[in-house]
């Protein structure tokens, strides 16, 4: 039975009379952790929604791929109408573009009605929470998700890095993820980074770390989940750690496969069908 966390339970049973079912699309990496970790939320996000029939499925570079899993969902689970939930940070290309097209053309060739799509994850409390939950293991091995109080902020140097996008709306939600995070992590220096398409990168933004009189710099992959990304920012890192010995680098880990985030796409993916019905 659908938890009753969720908006969902007093419709349950039309959603089933209607054979909807949700999938769940992870962009994708050739990385065994980085699907680990997907697959991880999956089964955090799956029992949430039972009990409509549910698949995961990545955009690209690994199986099983959204045609997969909307085949799965047709043929083994016999669903009409499909809720398609994107585990992405920020929306932008793949929100906007790949995701719904390779999913129309899916549900063409099944048969099926794709009955709407949830928006990507951007700066809800939830990630900005377990953002900080992230920093704050990072720099001082604590969980504590209330506004850092600690005497090891104000001498840091924060980058949050981004993947990038040419979506100058993405790029201004990370900043704006930025300082709702410097609000609830304060450090005597902040600054988001970009991997690739925005400013400043994150070569500009090691550079101006290193410049500064701090006593650790911590760079932060705002990611979901490990990959060829977070590898390469390792390998930064340590070269920055070489050429600023009077400082302490330290990269924290991704966000990752959390209950949390689970719980909050599972909300958004009833509240998106409850609307559905209601209109």
């Amino acid at each position: 039975m659908i938890t009753a966390k969720l908006p969902l339970t007093q419709s349950v049973e039309l959603l089933l009379e209607l054979q909807c079912g949700v999938l769940l699309v992870g962009h994708g990496t050739r990385k065994q952790s980085g699907q680990s970790e997907f697959k991880l939320l999956f089964s955090q996000f799956e029992p949430l929604m039972r009990p409509l029939a549910c698949e995961m499925a990545f955009l690209e570079l690994a199986e099983p791929s959204i045609e997969q899993a909307v085949k799965r969902l047709v043929e083994v689970r016999q669903i009409k109408r499909l809720l398609v939930v994107p585990a992405l940070l920020f929306t932008a290309g793949h929100a906007d573009n790949d995701i719904p097209e390779m999913v129309r053309l899916a549900a063409g060739r099944f048969g099926i009605q794709c009955v709407g799509q949830t928006d990507s994850l951007e700066c809800s409390p939830e990630v900005v929470d377990l953002s900080a939950v992230r920093f704050r293991q990072a720099v001082c091995g604590s969980n504590c998700h209330s506004k850092c109080s600690g005497t090891l902020c104000p001498d840091i140097a924060w980058i949050n890095v981004g993947r990038g996008s040419s979506s100058p709306s993405a790029a201004q939600h990370m900043r704006e993820l930025t300082d709702l995070r410097v609000a609830r992590t304060p450090v005597r220096h902040a600054t988001p980074a970009f991997v690739f398409g925005q400013s400043p990168s994150v070569s500009e933004a090691f550079d101006w770390a290193g410049r500064l009189n701090i006593r650790q710099v911590v760079v932060q992959p705002h990611l979901l989940f490990s990959g060829l990304v977070l590898d390469q920012l390792k390998q930064q890192v340590k070269q920055c750690q070489l050429q600023n010995v009077h400082q302490k680098w330290t990269i924290t880990e991704t966000l990752g496969a959390d209950r949390q985030l689970a719980e909050l796409l599972a909300r958004r993916a009833a509240q998106k069908l409850e609307n559905l019905l209601n209109n």
